[in-house]
């Protein structure tokens, strides 16, 4: 088993203080509707830490336990993994697929194999003995770490760890980290190092969205990166309880509201039942979860009869799981997450460009049908420009 030994210590390059934040408040979107999607054969009740997801397997891990899910039905229980810090599914390097990675409560990485046992992998990524707090993916090919003192980025050969100190929160997507340290808020690119800071006291979450859209919360407030400054998008009735990364879209609870940022937009959801306490986690296929301490709930927008969706979920769903998943699944080899709808719209015309245009993808030795092209070309068409 390949161990990705080479770990550097550098420093990030120093960079200056944005000005300020806009206090500018956005409009809200039109409100969204969302329905509860039944993914347990049998009622699940326990107080979830993480949950991960991919295709029909889902692996909740509680305070007490973690369970396995496979096609709806409970596969396996593991007693020793519980009250789990963070999670991700990740390719670690080339060639070695899809890997369940876990931030244990005692800061290890734990790799959850197929038959629901364990390993704990942390030299692997020259993070041993080190207490990790949570991980996420800035891009594909790559991992990030935050841990006591530092953080880590792995870019599947080399871990190069940084020395920033110690942490309150840490987001990683867009081919970006952010993390804050004392009231403010440091963005960066993970492979020029360069980036900005923000002044934001009282920052409390964080997350980024696939574009690379830093969106962070101040009690009541949501902000939201936008090409260097932090632009106020909303200040909601309660203070965010969490945010969560899914897909193109960013997600928020606060005690009685489940808020949808896409497209730089704050949309309220209708059809959630959230109750105080309950918290989001992203998933794999766009959805999200909502946990509350005794259940959990799995969220998707409701198509509502709109015709573009409607025509992925019959024509472009299948079409990427025979054939885009390989690559363009989370933590694939492949640049782009392409496993849910929002991603195809917000990629649509990348995807023309290289599927429709200039016949590059698929890549040589997988093969798409003009059928399935034609398919594509039309979908497109419906969704616009």
């Amino acid at each position: 088993m390949r161990t990705l030994w080479s770990v550097t210590l550098a420093t990030f390059t120093a960079c200056g203080t944005s000005p300020g934040t806009s206090a500018t408040e956005g409009s809200l979107a039109a409100s969204v509707t969302v329905s509860a999607i039944a993914w347990s054969a049998a009622p699940w009740s326990g107080d979830a830490a993480v949950v991960l997801d991919r295709n029909d397997l889902v692996i909740v891990c509680a305070q007490d336990k973690t369970s396995v899910f496979l096609g709806s039905a409970l596969f396996a229980q593991i007693a020793d993994l519980k009250g789990c810090r963070g999670a991700a599914l990740v390719e670690p390097w080339r060639g070695a697929g899809t890997w369940s990675l876990f931030v244990s409560s005692d800061g290890n990485l734990v790799r959850v194999l197929d038959g629901g046992t364990t390993e704990i992998v942390s030299d692997r990524f020259g993070l041993a003995g080190k207490n990790v707090h949570t991980l996420g993916i800035p891009a594909n090919g790559f991992l990030a770490f935050a841990y006591d003192g530092g953080i880590a980025i792995s870019n599947g050969y080399n871990v190069t760890t940084y020395d920033v100190g110690n942490t309150t929160a840490f987001a990683a997507g867009g081919h970006r980290v952010a993390y804050t340290i004392d009231g403010r808020v440091y963005v960066r690119d993970i492979e020029t190092l360069a980036g900005s800071t923000f002044d934001l006291p009282g920052v409390d979450h964080l997350a980024i969205d696939e574009t690379g859209a830093v969106v962070a919360s101040v009690a009541r407030a949501v902000y939201r990166d936008n090409g260097g400054t932090l632009e106020l998008v909303r200040e909601l009735s309660a203070p965010v309880k969490s945010i969560a990364a899914s897909g193109s879209a960013i997600w928020i609870t606060a005690p009685s509201d489940l808020g949808r940022i896409f497209g730089g937009q704050l949309a309220l959801t209708k059809g959630a039942n959230l109750t105080e306490g309950s918290r989001a986690y992203g998933s794999s296929s766009g959805d999200v979860w909502v946990a509350d301490g005794k259940n959990l709930v799995r969220y998707r927008v409701a198509d509502d009869g709109d015709p573009a969706r409607v025509a992925w979920e019959r024509d472009m769903q299948p079409i990427y799981g025979s054939i885009c998943s390989a690559c363009h699944a989370p933590g694939g080899s492949g640049q782009l997450v392409l496993s849910n709808y929002d991603a195809w719209v917000y990629k649509r015309k990348r995807i023309k460009e290289r599927i429709v245009v200039a016949l590059t993808m698929p890549p040589a030795g997988t093969t798409m049908s003009e059928e399935n092209r034609t398919k594509i070309a039309g979908w497109l068409t419906l969704v616009g420009e």
